[in-house]
């Protein structure tokens, strides 16, 4: 039997690492994801390991590689449950584009949800070589290392005083910005993802209950959800930007590639489903009346 370093007493994170050679992470961040939801790991004793809750960070391996210029830690954050199988990506599966390896890609095994915030100012690793206890952790001396790897509690407490305030920071609450798979929202991952897919739900069965046809197409990344086509009119077809909130305030979110849908697509439409995860209702606004009333949240710049 392999020995085995890793135990729950010795634990303190989990460390998923990826190569920007193989998944194309500066694409995914072009895109607007500030989230990682799920990961490969591989099939040992470590996955069985994993549990929900337990600490992990987001590790970027390799040399510069187009727009990822520096190996080091780009996210931290938890797992949300244990490894469980994974059949690989369909070639009708919209994320295969991200793969580089198309091969990796296809290829069956584990994979566990978790919950990624990818951080604005990575640590590169050089700050963890130069560090007296990190230097010797199982990213920086053990490279090629399958995921999952590991910190030791001591090694997790030195990232943490590292990190500072920012990976200390309380629980998020409803004014954290958050992007993930469907777009942009206030809340964490995890509550995002239950009032997105009420919301789409809703939305659904709003256009369905006035005779439309509904495609859901959010995972082809157009800068909105649905397409809605109207069976007795060639002509009515609306493209839907769909977004839930838990409350009963109707403010939302747009990423860029939403808000350039809206800006060239005109019959772009917002479905704004307000209390989406109690008694849902779907306000419906146009792209007109939506460009009125937006207003930038925030700028980014990438200099040098």
């Amino acid at each position: 039997m392999a020995n085995r370093t890793v135990t729950i007493d010795n634990l303190g994170a989990w460390v998923l690492k990826c190569d920007p050679k193989t998944w194309d992470l500066a694409t995914y961040l072009e895109l607007g994801h500030r989230t990682i939801d799920d990961w490969s790991v591989a099939d040992n004793y470590r996955k069985d390991l994993m549990r929900k809750g337990q600490p992990v960070l987001f590790w970027v391996s390799g040399p510069k590689h187009g727009d990822i210029t520096f190996r080091g830690l780009w996210g931290v954050g938890r797992l949300l449950g244990r490894a469980e199988w994974s059949p690989g990506l369909s070639a009708a599966d919209s994320t295969k584009d991200l793969w580089l390896d198309r091969g990796k890609a296809a290829e069956p095994g584990y994979s566990v949800d978790t919950d990624i915030t990818l951080m604005k100012d990575p640590i590169p690793a050089d700050v963890f070589t130069s560090d007296p206890l990190l230097a010797s952790c199982e990213i920086i001396r053990s490279q090629q290392l399958s995921n999952p790897v590991f910190l030791t509690v001591a090694e997790y407490e030195a990232v943490r005083k590292l990190v500072g305030e920012w990976i200390s920071r309380p629980n998020q609450d409803d004014e954290e910005v958050v992007v993930g798979k469907r777009g942009a929202g206030f809340g964490s991952p995890e509550q995002n993802r239950k009032v997105e897919a009420a919301a789409m739900t809703a939305a659904t069965k709003h256009y369905e209950r006035s005779g439309y046809r509904v495609a859901d197409v959010s995972h082809l990344n157009l800068g909105w959800d649905l397409t809605v086509f109207n069976p007795t009119s060639a002509g009515d077809v609306r493209r839907v930007e769909v977004k839930g909130v838990s409350g009963t305030r109707p403010r939302v979110l747009l990423t860029r590639n939403e808000a350039a849908a809206m800006w060239s697509e005109k019959s772009w439409e917002l479905a704004v489903v307000t209390s989406a995860l109690k008694r849902p209702q779907v306000q419906v606004f146009t792209r007109k009346a939506t460009d009125k009333v937006i207003t930038p949240f925030a700028w980014e710049a990438t200099l040098g």
